[in-house]
Formats: structure tokens, sequence, C-alpha cells
């Protein structure tokens, strides 16, 4: 079987983590009390839109990948999928769950005030719920552990791919089920935030509710396997959508709720996660898509983004305490050596960490 590959989404990956990376980057200088943009609504929420992005990029391809073994095999091997995820996943997060809790808060460049000193608070009881794949509930639970708490997505993602492959395997009508998973959790959205707001407010309960369904989550995964499985069956509703004049449409709405998202926060995830479908279908598929990011500096760095998303903030820390030793408050140097440093660190955790996974990983195709 030959390899399944989508031009320039390597690249698109790589734009996400660098959204996150400027994000965290504002969100830190902010939690430092030092001078940054962080209430800016823009900068906010870049690091949601990062995060959407990646989490409807990683539905897609997955779900397109396990309907093509589907499709030539009449069946999907879940246990190779298990343990192709579990090689290309578990190294990374397990090792930053152990510099996190045990390296990290004993080095002194690394320190961040009280957060710093939180990581003792309840120390079992979150170490327990990372190792649980559990991050997402940890964070909303507990103050943030330092260094770990970006991977709530990492939850979000396996916790779905739990269960995904086993009904991509047993589920016929593909697309209805889809569309009643989304729709589903939109009405259980607005009843929990309108129908039994005070009731939730009663039980302290409102402000969790809210924060879980402020994030990207499973509803974005889905929407990047609803988008995979119209593009696997060639629906032909796409088509309409590969025009170039609904392509400007697009990208202008997509420009359009990142300037004014605040006006359309409970739903605004949703929103994104369709219309990032529909880019991802455009850049993977249409020859005459009006973006073209395919190229191989770009395409490479997409593949080290993992690791990006994972370090960066330690990255972020580093560079930051750094700057406030020499006294150097230039923000054109500080980006460009946080953006260097994160992406050689990335390069080199990925040729010589995770590369030794992959390849193992590449024996369960």
């Amino acid at each position: 079987m030959s390899k399944v590959y989508f031009q320039n989404l390597n690249s698109l990956r790589f734009i996400a983590a660098i959204l996150v990376v400027i994000h965290h980057i504002e969100q830190f200088k902010k939690i430092m009390h030092l001078p940054n943009y962080f209430d800016n609504l823009i900068i906010n929420n870049l690091g949601k839109i990062g995060v959407n992005l990646f989490f409807v990029l990683s539905g897609f391809l997955i779900t397109f990948l396990l309907l093509t073994e589907k499709n030539n095999s009449n069946t999907i091997s879940v246990s190779k999928f298990y343990k192709r995820r579990i090689l290309r996943i578990w190294p990374l997060y397990f090792l930053l769950i152990v510099l996190s809790f045990f390296v990290f808060p004993q080095i002194k460049i690394l320190q961040i005030n009280e957060l710093s000193n939180s990581i003792h608070d309840n120390f079992i009881s979150k170490l327990i719920l990372f190792i649980c794949f559990l991050p997402n509930l940890c964070l909303g639970i507990f103050p943030p552990v330092l260094f770990a708490s970006q991977m709530w997505s990492i939850g979000y993602e396996e916790q779905f791919y739990l269960i995904w492959p086993w009904i991509l395997k047993k589920t016929k009508p593909l697309k209805n089920l889809m569309i009643i998973l989304f729709s589903s959790y939109i009405i259980l959205k607005t009843m929990l935030i309108f129908v039994f707001k005070s009731e939730l407010i009663k039980n302290n309960l409102y402000d969790k509710i809210i924060l879980f369904f402020d994030f990207p989550s499973f509803d974005s995964l889905l929407v990047g396997g609803f988008f995979a499985y119209l593009v696997f069956i060639n629906y032909r509703i796409l088509h309409y959508f590969y025009k170039p004049i609904l392509q400007v449409i697009i990208y202008l709405l997509l420009l359009f709720f990142i300037v004014f998202n605040s006006y359309f926060s409970l739903y605004i995830n949703q929103i994104y996660s369709i219309l990032f479908g529909l880019i991802i279908v455009n850049l993977s598929k249409n020859n005459k898509s009006i973006f073209k990011l395919e190229n191989k500096i770009f395409n490479y760095l997409g593949q080290v983004t993992y690791s990006m998303y994972m370090f960066h903030s330690v990255i972020i820390v580093l560079v930051l305490n750094t700057m406030q030793i020499i006294n150097n408050k230039n923000i054109f140097i500080e980006y460009f050596t946080i953006l260097t440093l994160t992406v050689f660190f990335s390069i080199f955790s990925y040729e010589f960490f995770e590369k030794y996974f992959i390849k193992l990983k590449n024996r369960f195709k």
C-alpha cells in the first residue's frame, strides 16, 4: 500500500505551532509581570486557534488513514493503531512528565514566582492524572503544572482516539453518525450554559463547565474526521468550495472571526473548526488552491511540531529569565531567540529521540 501524503499540511501544522508559541510568549510575560500584549484579544486567542487547527488536522489525517486501511483490508487493526499511537506520542509525553515534575523545578533559571512552587501542591494527584492521560482534567481541578500544562490537548486526543478507531471499524453510515455526534455536542453545550446555568452556579460548577467548553476539544477532532470522510468518498459538495471565490470567502471569514471572536465566543471553536476543515480540504486536495504552502523547509518543520509544542514553554521561560538577568528588553531579540531556540531544540529532539520510536512505529503501518 502506497503512503498517504497530503500536500501543504505539514506547513499548516508548523503555522499552528507558531500561533501557540506566540500566545504563550505573551502569556508567560504577563505571568512574570513583564510588558506584554496578552490582553490583546487576538493574541489572547492565538493559542486556542492554533490548538483548534492542530485538532482538526489530527482528526482529518488519522481518520483518512483509518478509512484507507478499512477500504484496503476490509477492517481496521485497532491494536496496530494503538501501537503506532503509543510509539509516536508516549515517549515524549512521559519524558516531559518526568522533567516537569522532577527536574525543571530544581533548575533555578526556570523558576517563575508562585507557579514554580505550586508543583508541590497535590503533587501525587496531579502526577497520577498526567500518567493516566488526564492532563485536561488536572488543568480543570488544580493550578497549571509549569511546562506540562500544554499537554491538556494531548489528553483530549488520546481519549478521543481510544474509541475512534472502534467507531470507524464498526459503523457503516459514518456521515450521519458524525453529524449526530457533532450536533449532540452543540446541544449539550447550549443546554448546560443556558438551561442549567442557575443550577450549575449554585453548585459552583458553572465556571468549570465554561472553561471546558472554552477550549477546543472532541468536537474539533470530530470535524476533522468528518471532512476526511467527505474527501475519502469524494463528496461532490466539496468541489463547490474549490472555486476561488469561495476560497477567498473562507479566508476572509476566518480573518473576521479572529478579529471579532469575542462577539461569537459561545460557538467560536466550532466555527473555527469548520473553517479550518474547509481550508485543509482546499490545501490538500485542490490543485487550484489560492495558497501554496508546500516547500522543503516548512514541510520538515511541520514534522517537528510535536516537540515544538511540548518544549516551547521551557525555552520561553529560559530566554525571558536570561534577558532579565542581562537587562535586555528588546522584543525583536526576545522573539527571534525564542523561536530560533525552539526550532533547533525541536529538531534535536526529533532527530535524536523521536525518530527512534518513529522507526519502530512504521513497523505497524
